[in-house]
């Protein structure tokens, strides 16, 4: 067996909300923001991924590291407020009928991104850095 040592800084972004560490598909911790973890894996354990809720990150492999650090794809989170459109949008349709069309249009191709965001860009929104 051998140590690693999981950090997770302070951030703001999933602030209330646990990330879990999973090494060979195990879950080997549940981590808070601000914390430090030590976890005991297999010598043999090859990779390393870290989940919150139904999105994570890329799997990472493992080699001679000790220290693993986990924490938000800012970039990806700051998509959400993409979903903010679609009252906005709306909102147009209503007041001009005649651009319904394009809004209705917008409002099904705002649908279609926030649903690529959460299905296949799902790995990407925490980042591993293993050193």
């Amino acid at each position: 067996m051998k140590e690693i040592t999981i950090n997770r800084p302070n951030e703001q972004w999933n602030k209330f909300v646990s990330y879990k560490v999973f090494v060979d598909g195990q879950l080997k911790a549940t981590i808070h923001t601000g914390e430090q973890q030590i976890i005991q894996v297999p010598k043999t354990a090859k990779q390393v991924q870290a989940k919150i809720h139904w999105v994570g990150s890329k799997p990472k492999q493992l080699t001679n590291t000790n220290t693993i650090v986990v924490q938000a794809n800012q970039p990806y989170h700051l998509l959400i407020f993409i979903g903010a459109l679609l009252p906005l949008v709306g909102v147009v349709a209503a007041l001009f009928p005649s651009g319904a069309i394009i809004c209705y249009a917008l409002i099904a191709l705002l649908l279609l991104f926030v649903i690529a965001m959460a299905t296949v860009a799902k790995n990407n929104w925490l980042t591993l850095s293993v050193s």
